[in-house]
């Protein structure tokens, strides 16, 4: 006989988690910044200028040791097709964001067997999957290469898993190879998309799909990290990045930082989202190591939970390698990772949870918890939202401000870090092109 449970409470949190959901969709268009600064100023300049419009050799060029060729190619496809409105670019990254939200909702609702449970579990993973903290990965369309390997990565790990539970010789031939062709989509979209290699790797082990399947990963991941480093400019202070306890310390510092976003920036609550960001990064450090030495005695949802929670580990150890020097908080545009981090930890504790819910004394502590947690979050969503809208009218601004005259040093530094001098030859270049602010109206 199965237990009953507190409908009320589950209604509750089903309702949060819509109102979350609903926030997350409302603020969204208030939140994109249609303002071209930055890196994509130098995209299309690439695109228009330097390369004579060679789209490859634009898409294909390294930039800050990345091969961005989607999000390059988002950003010209938005330039050369609809004048620089930024929207469109927002509004694929958006669709591929609620299909790859579902995908996941889906899994996790049908591997919850028992009927009040998996309707708590899929009120808990809808909640975490659509916080506004993630706009800056996606809002604002220079950053869209965050979203759209995290995206890619899952998809080749789903795609791998259904390969290994097809029947069919064909079917798993099939999945194969759409999880391949999202690994090398991985591949050109940023560096941390070479991490799919490994975890592929990994997960053709975990699955038990045999030494064929393993060595054709193999063969295409080593052909693809080949490809990627060709041509590949190599710092040279790169081999001294992590060397010494001062710069581990440093890196170590960041991890913590990152792992404790987006409060981490809010000064009365920076030592409180220090410890909150040390108790995730432990978490996720101790949940990754067990699900890559357990995985052959777990389930398929668990397994592409292992890899995802192990991709936004190394990720994250990546740009703390990478940026720890800066003395700067972590960006928000990452926060898209760490959420990748919290529903794999959810997922691989389900069966802790449906445990604790099983009994009376467990849901008597994980209900009310579960409640706080999901208003906590809740008044999240609408500081961060706010915050992301108030931004992308402050960057509407500086191109009101710029383009009337306006020089004042901290509006050109947000629009062009290195310089107003380049950040005016940009703008004409657009002007001549009569695209962003310049196209007819």
């Amino acid at each position: 006989m199965q237990p009953t449970y507190n409908t009320r409470a589950t209604l509750v949190l089903s309702s949060i988690a819509l109102l979350q959901f609903a926030l997350f969709i409302g603020y969204f268009p208030f939140a994109i910044i249609v303002t071209p600064y930055g890196d994509v100023l130098d995209w299309l300049n690439g695109y228009y200028t330097l390369a004579d419009q060679n789209l490859w050799q634009t898409l294909w060029a390294p930039h800050n040791g990345h091969r961005l060729v989607f999000s390059k190619l988002l950003s010209i496809g938005d330039a050369t097709l609809f004048g620089g409105l930024s929207y469109p670019i927002a509004a694929v990254c958006m669709v591929l964001l609620l299909i790859a939200a579902a995908t996941a909702l889906l899994g996790i609702h049908r591997s919850v067997e028992n009927h009040a449970q998996r309707r708590w579990a899929t009120a808990v993973a809808a909640l975490l999957l659509f916080p506004t903290s993630t706009y800056a990965s996606f809002a604002y369309p220079v950053n869209s290469q965050h979203l759209l390997v995290c995206i890619f990565v899952f998809l080749a790990c789903v795609l791998l898993a259904r390969c290994a539970a097809a029947v069919r010789p064909s079917e798993r031939i099939f999945y194969l190879l759409l999880a391949l062709a999202a690994g090398l989509c991985a591949s050109l979209t940023a560096l941390n998309g070479l991490i799919v290699w490994p975890l592929l790797m990994w997960m053709g082990w975990a699955l038990r799909l045999g030494r064929a399947y393993g060595l054709a990963i193999t063969l295409v991941g080593v052909l693809a990290i080949a490809g990627f480093s060709y041509d590949y400019p190599i710092a040279s202070e790169t081999a001294s990045v992590a060397s010494g306890l001062q710069a581990l310390a440093h890196i170590a510092n960041y991890l913590i930082e990152y792992h404790g976003m987006p409060w981490i920036e809010v000064g009365g609550l920076h030592w409180p989202a220090m410890v909150l960001g040390l108790a995730i990064l432990l978490l996720s450090i101790v949940f990754s190591l067990k699900g890559l030495l357990t995985a052959r005695t777990q389930q398929p949802i668990a397994i592409v939970a292992t890899a995802m929670l192990t991709f936004s580990l190394a990720t994250a150890v990546m740009i703390a390698i990478g940026r720890h020097q800066l003395e700067l908080l972590p960006a928000h545009r990452y926060a898209i990772f760490l959420l990748i981090a919290f529903v794999a930890l959810f997922v691989l504790n389900m069966p802790r949870f449906e445990r604790w819910m099983s009994s009376a004394r467990g849901r008597s502590i994980v209900v009310p918890a579960t409640l706080v947690f999901a208003l906590g979050y809740l008044a999240q969503q609408v500081a961060v939202g706010q915050f992301a809208a108030q931004r992308a009218m402050k960057f509407a601004q500086y191109e009101k401000d710029f383009l009337a005259g306006g020089r004042d040093p901290q509006m050109t530094t947000a629009l062009y870090l290195t310089g107003v001098d380049t950040l005016e030859q940009r703008y004409r270049m657009l002007e001549q092109q009569r695209i962003y602010m310049f196209r007819p109206r």
